[in-house]
């Protein structure tokens, strides 16, 4: 099969049968779906193995996140293209078709974003893309915007809510034989392998055609803390990893800001010991990040001044 369309999922089943019919109704044929599922205890498997037997299943015996579940996916994946999808969407008929044909005639890029809207509400858009602040946030462009606004093909990254990678630049980026981070284990891990292949001068082309209904939040409501938990930390291990030196002084100021008022601001909220901890266990990881950080660093193909660029002001 030319591309392979890799679902991760934990406790997702009531998402299934709608997110596996969309994908039935592809007017692309030439793809496989490796439904991966990690330690789900509401008969996800069984339910994929009854109604779906064509799709590949691997299961795993516990949560082994969102990082490794789909690398463990990609792995098992025959296709040139790669592509993640959430669970918990519905794609349009046309969407791997048109991702498809954007990485094929585009040798440059190595990903290619659909248009993400919410599925509570179409009008509204979930994601165009991602930005990035020098403080090592990043947000989905356009979020809560109009569905039908007109936004810029060049995007610096994007959520692997629903995203094509070409399998080529995950192998060319790939660190210590992983494409996403696995310590990551969940959040941001997107960002930091949208900077990784930046780095390495790949591309990534947003597409307004192909449309994904995405209901966000689905799986992490249903454990709201790990969510701040991976989110606060993993923010700091991406910096760590990726920013070089000139760049990380220049964003540091806008960086060190940043987390003083965070704490402040949760040191009122009953969730502070997990951003506490996020933070403690972060630097915990510097030692590994920091080897990390030398792979990742010596085969850059950029500039520090073009990374600069790469931040919203």
């Amino acid at each position: 099969m030319e591309t392979s369309v890799i679902i991760v999922n934990y406790n997702g089943k009531e998402h299934l049968k709608e997110c596996f019919d969309s994908l039935k109704e592809q007017t692309y044929k030439s793809f496989e779906i490796i439904f991966v599922d990690n330690g789900s205890s509401d008969d996800s498997i069984e339910f994929t193995k009854k109604h779906y037997p064509s799709i590949k299943t691997i299961k795993n015996e516990k949560n082994e996140g969102f990082a490794k579940g789909n690398n463990i996916g990609i792995k098992q994946s025959s296709g040139k293209y790669i592509v993640l999808l959430n669970n918990d969407t519905k794609v349009s008929r046309d969407f791997l078709q048109e991702l498809v044909q954007e990485a094929k005639e585009n040798n440059e890029v190595g990903t290619v974003a659909p248009r993400i809207i919410l599925y509570s509400d179409p009008t509204k858009l979930n994601s165009t893309g991602l930005i990035l602040f020098k403080d090592g946030v990043a947000k989905d462009r356009g979020f809560l915007e109009e569905s039908n606004k007109q936004f810029s093909k060049e995007i610096f990254g994007a959520t692997a809510a629903a995203i094509l990678y070409k399998k080529e630049m995950l192998d060319d980026i790939s660190v210590q034989g992983e494409y996403l981070d696995e310590d990551f284990f969940a959040y941001n891990e997107d960002l930091d392998l949208s900077f990784r292949a930046q780095l390495r001068g790949w591309k990534c082309s947003y597409l307004k055609k192909p449309c994904v209904y995405h209901k966000i939040n689905a799986t992490s409501k249903k454990v709201p803390r790990l969510k701040l938990y991976w989110g606060t930390r993993n923010k700091l291990l991406f910096i760590m990893k990726t920013y070089p030196l000139e760049v990380l002084i220049r964003c540091f100021p806008t960086l060190f800001i940043r987390q003083i008022f965070s704490l402040i601001y949760y040191s009122t909220k009953p969730n502070f010991p997990v951003v506490l901890k996020a933070r403690i266990d972060a630097f915990l990881l510097m030692p590994k990040m920091i080897k990390k950080r030398k792979k990742i660093l010596a085969g850059r193909k950029v500039s520090n001044k073009e990374i600069m660029k790469w931040f919203e002001k």
